[in-house]
């Protein structure tokens, strides 16, 4: 935890006490869409990094849990023409099926973030 805590500035460390005092948060939900056809796909090819609900799997993987959906569909189309610049993404992008990206953007932007444990 030292290194960590080192790297952050009065203000960070601020905001992390105060989440940290806050109540437990749930487990994230379960997926909304779970039993469609569209949730295989982001399984197979998005959960690994994004988690199955968009809330990101990792440190800098950005949140995709309810985003604007139009916001999702440009987004897959630029990494797929490379006007965003990640080669993980653009690979990803390109592999999707031809046409799916509303579906895509649909799934992610329906999701919804932690809530609070009651």
């Amino acid at each position: 935890m030292g290194p960590f805590a080192s790297e952050l500035n009065d203000q960070q460390m601020r905001d992390l006490a105060v989440y940290l005092a806050g109540p437990p948060l749930d487990h994230p939900p379960k997926a909304k869409l779970a039993d469609a056809p569209i949730h295989k796909k982001t399984s197979a090819r998005c959960d690994l990094c994004h988690g199955e609900t968009g809330m990101g799997e990792m440190q800098g993987i950005p949140l995709l849990t309810g985003q604007d959906q139009a916001y999702l569909e440009r987004a897959l189309a630029e990494y797929r023409d490379g006007r965003r610049a990640d080669p993980t993404m653009q690979a990803v992008a390109r592999a999707l099926p031809p046409g799916r990206d509303a579906d895509f953007a649909h799934y992610y932007a329906v999701q919804e973030a932690l809530e609070p444990a009651k």
